[in-house]
């Protein structure tokens, strides 16, 4: 008979084998803990399903890419799926593009609680605890490469078993519109989504960690609770990697050693809200002041200015590293903080000072506002170009895609105007 309570893990967008990446310069200490990354976070998940007692485990796809993996990366899902099974832990597994069935390497063999979805159908797979209970009905199918979805495969289950499809799809969700699914368990994104008020209950949970400093904010998998044909999906969060970033306000007054104090109090802080996770903190310095134009790229050795300011402030936050890099509070640990990037934003509008000179600033500064002013004026580049520049890659930085561009690059440029043609500049 059946038995309409239970639970699971929803998860996908593991990418087991892509550690994160968009730093330029990455500390050997922080290299380790980029590289391990994947593994730890999807360790988490794993590690929830026997301390939550759930049924089963599934898994929507982009795992990990079996062509190029190492052999670190398949042992790893090995062991852990064979963990699973002595808590009696089911395993779903629907492909993504890359992680079908014919890619699985055979000599790293599947346990028996591992049902691998093929790829050339609709397979359906009836969940039981025991012999005589039956949970539900698990549709799944691997996409590999495949274009066309075989909608046709999923649908309710005749004898009323809650039944969940598996597919890693981003595409409409109303193609599983009347077809007596109750939860459509789709991967193939970064983003976690779940559609309000639908049924069937359809849900991307995401990819447990980000990767890059764009993907910032939580990351983690579903956990459902299932009661008769309704289920509750509970977001829960892996926590091991987190992107931030954080903005610091500064103004005329504000001296290098106020901005470094600043920096390192909001570390402090960050570090103390933060968990266990290890926080990839990227700065962003704005707002007015001699110390601003100093740190901005477009003066003469910003730069180097912002390249020595983080210096210090890993330095003095022990991140970066450093042997204190690890604290506890109480004896419970905290979060490391890394400080990976920093850039400058200057403020919209130069002091009016260098508007009222009669000289060649006074003419370039117009000439920057006039397009300021007139946005859809087009900045045309190609003139000052050769042929082969304008072919090659200063020719693609030369076409500015997006109103923001445009903007920032016409503010960086006023700044390097008074940079290099006013005897001032190094004074502002």
């Amino acid at each position: 008979m059946p038995d309409r309570t239970f639970r699971f893990i929803h998860a996908s967008d593991l990418w087991l084998d892509i550690p994160a990446r968009g730093l330029a310069d990455i500390p050997e200490s922080l290299g380790d803990v980029l590289i391990d990354a994947p593994m730890k976070t999807a360790e988490k998940i794993f590690q929830t399903a026997c301390t939550e007692h759930v049924d089963m485990v599934i898994l929507s796809g982009n795992i990990l890419n079996p062509r190029l993996s190492d052999l670190r990366a398949h042992l790893f899902l090995v062991e852990q799926f064979r963990h699973l099974a002595t808590q009696g832990i089911a395993v779903y597994w629907a492909g993504g593009r890359y992680d079908t069935p014919e890619a699985w390497p055979e000599v790293f063999e599947l346990p028996e609680n591992v049902t691998f979805f093929p790829s050339d159908r609709v397979e359906t797979v009836v969940h039981r605890r025991d012999e005589s209970t039956e949970v539900a009905a698990i549709r799944g199918f691997s996409r590999g490469d495949n274009p066309r979805i075989p909608i046709g495969g999923f649908h309710g289950d005749e004898d009323g078993l809650f039944t969940i499809a598996v597919l890693n799809y981003t595409g409409n969700p109303d193609i599983f519109q009347s077809r007596n699914i109750d939860y459509c368990a789709l991967g193939g994104t970064a983003v976690r989504r779940t559609l309000p008020g639908v049924r069937p209950v359809i849900n991307w949970p995401g990819s447990p960690m980000g990767r890059s400093p764009a993907e910032k904010g939580a990351f983690g998998f579903s956990l459902v609770d299932v009661e008769g044909s309704r289920s509750h999906t509970t977001f829960v969060p892996t926590g091991r990697l987190r992107w931030i970033t954080e903005r610091v306000t500064i103004d005329r007054s504000t001296s290098r050693d106020d901005l470094l104090l600043q920096l390192m109090e909001r570390a402090e802080s960050l570090r103390q809200m933060g968990g266990a996770a290890e926080l990839l903190v990227s700065w962003v310095i704005d707002g007015s002041g001699p110390l601003l134009n100093e740190l901005s790229s477009a003066s003469r050795d910003g730069d180097e200015a912002q390249a020595r300011l983080l210096q210090e402030l890993q330095e003095g936050t022990g991140s970066g590293g450093a042997p204190n890099s690890v604290k506890s509070n109480g004896g419970v640990k905290t979060s490391r903080v890394w400080n990976v990037a920093m850039s400058v934003h200057p403020a919209d509008m130069l002091p009016q000072v260098f508007y009222q000179q009669k000289n060649l600033l006074n003419d370039y500064l117009q000439t920057i506002s006039n397009y300021q002013m007139n946005p859809e004026e087009p900045i045309d580049l190609n003139a000052f170009m050769s042929k082969s520049q304008r072919e090659g890659k200063i020719g693609r930085i030369a076409q500015l895609g997006s109103a923001s561009e445009r903007e920032s690059v016409l503010r960086e440029a006023a700044i390097l105007g008074v940079d290099l043609l006013s005897s001032e500049g190094s004074q502002r």
